[in-house]
């Protein structure tokens, strides 16, 4: 702060930094707080933004793939048949060696067998399609 609370202009030996009245504004000190203040306003300002845009970025495109799934099942007779499909306006169904799209199939048929089945079940995974039978 350069002027007193009449306006009136402050000798230099005077002279402080409001946020820190301790420090003069002369002398060697006044360099190192400048160089620390404008690296940290432009740390703060720019690289931690542009790093946490980056990071959002890489999380939606790794969840991507899962939101482009959904599980379909088919009862036949009282075997039920669930397999998982794109979203797309394609009906090819789910890449059969993908872990990823494994997990999800288990996890939706254990969600579908939960709600729709009664009883014991047998599950079997074949060629990405998951049969589940009843037992009786």
């Amino acid at each position: 702060q350069n002027l007193d609370g009449e306006g009136v202009r402050l000798p230099p030996e005077f002279a402080y930094r409001k946020w820190l009245p301790h420090l003069p504004c002369h002398g060697p000190s006044l360099g190192y707080l400048d160089t620390t203040g404008y690296a940290s306003s432009f740390i703060y300002g720019i690289v931690v933004p542009c790093g946490l845009a980056y990071l959002y970025a890489r999380q939606q495109e790794a969840l991507l793939p899962g939101k482009r799934m959904f599980a379909l099942a088919a009862e036949d007779q009282e075997t039920w048949k669930i397999q998982l499909m794109q979203l797309s306006g394609s009906e090819s169904a789910v890449p059969k060696g993908d872990v990823s799209a494994t997990n999800c199939l288990l996890a939706a048929s254990s969600a579908h067998i939960a709600v729709q089945m009664k009883g014991l079940v047998t599950v079997a995974l074949k060629d990405g399609l998951v049969v589940a039978t009843p037992i009786t």
